[in-house]
């Protein structure tokens, strides 16, 4: 596929920008720029099995140790699972919105300066671009360079009065943020530093001795790249606000889909038994009476779909058991529709 153009692979199907397009629940991917056929994506189904991608991620959302180099849990899903996430999770996400709702609120404040690198900073650095700030005059921004001029710039304008820096590294060693840290400790010349310091670190007894009174905690099961979920976010928090950025947290919606299509595909390997054993109009009656109605939804959707589609959602990634393409889809047997069956 690597050598063909995209414009044979459109002038070979000319429905493949409505083909090669697939939604589920309010999500669309659309993937008909890719050098992808019904294949390959065949194929990355087989992979997906192969290496035991549906085991992996249960394991992920166990909290098992995936992370095989550290041998520890990956976390970073429980920091958006709002009222289900646990409770160290919980109070520090009431910490930052405490903090963030006194910064944006109090008028002392108007410059934040966040110091990390890496997944310590790349997140809530794109949410503060990408998004700007919201209802607030704070000002924030971010050094992450060793080179002296990147902290230049961020302070740029700032009186260290009314200058906050947000101290984000897990070990509370990383060389790069320390230098910006002591460099910010001699710019206050001699204030406070317990007033112009908030620590984010797996390290609180370092970042106390720094002279950082305010420390949230960083998990060591959250790595930097998903970090911003986590306190490391307060900077993006005090940005935007409470409600944007818990509306980021959106993203327990997504880690939860694979779950919610479990059901789904069971709810299609009904119909389609039901079909068989009572009749097309029955198994219809018997879907729309038992389903919910986003489940029965669904359905519908599913059987619109075309047999690549069916490929995507269905798979040889066995659901609770069920192995759809290969036990209830053969590729020699034409399924009725929806509309058909009803």
């Amino acid at each position: 596929m690597r050598s063909i153009a995209l414009a044979h692979l459109f002038a070979q199907d000319p429905q493949r920008a409505q083909r090669c397009v697939a939604s589920v629940e309010g999500v669309r991917l659309d993937y008909s720029r890719q050098r992808v056929d019904g294949q390959v994506v065949q194929q990355l189904l087989l992979l997906a099995e192969e290496r035991g991608l549906a085991e992996w991620r249960a394991a992920l959302f166990a909290g098992e140790p995936i992370n095989t180099t550290e041998q520890r849990a990956v976390g970073h899903t429980a920091l958006r699972a709002a009222e289900a996430a646990p409770a160290p999770v919980r109070t520090t996400l009431a910490q930052m919105h405490r903090l963030a709702q006194r910064l944006r609120g109090e008028g002392r404040v108007r410059r934040i300066v966040h110091l990390g690198t890496g997944g310590s900073a790349l997140g809530p650095q794109l949410v503060v671009d990408a998004l700007g700030t919201h209802d607030t005059d704070l000002e924030i921004a971010f050094a992450a360079n060793i080179d002296a001029l990147d902290l230049e710039r961020a302070l740029t304008g700032a009186q260290p009065e009314t200058t906050l820096f947000v101290v984000v590294s897990k070990t509370f060693t990383t060389a790069e943020t320390l230098a910006n840290a002591r460099t910010a400790l001699r710019w206050l010349g001699g204030r406070d530093s317990a007033r112009h310091f908030i620590a984010v670190t797996g390290n609180e007894a370092a970042a106390r001795a720094f002279g950082i009174d305010e420390v949230l905690p960083l998990p060591e099961a959250v790595g930097g790249r998903f970090s911003l979920w986590s306190a490391a976010g307060l900077s993006a928090l005090c940005a935007i606000g409470a409600a944007r950025f818990d509306a980021l947290a959106g993203n327990a919606y997504m880690d939860g889909l694979e779950r919610r299509l479990q059901r789904k595909i069971v709810a299609v390997a009904t119909y389609i038994v039901a079909t068989e054993r009572l009749g097309a109009a029955r198994a219809a009656t018997l879907i729309r009476d038992n389903l919910a109605v986003s489940d029965a939804n669904f359905v519908l959707d599913y059987f619109r779909l075309s047999a690549d589609h069916r490929l995507l959602f269905g798979g040889r990634v066995s659901y609770s058991g069920v192995d759809p393409l290969g036990t209830l889809f053969p590729a020699d047997k034409s399924w009725p529709t929806w509309e058909e069956a009803t």
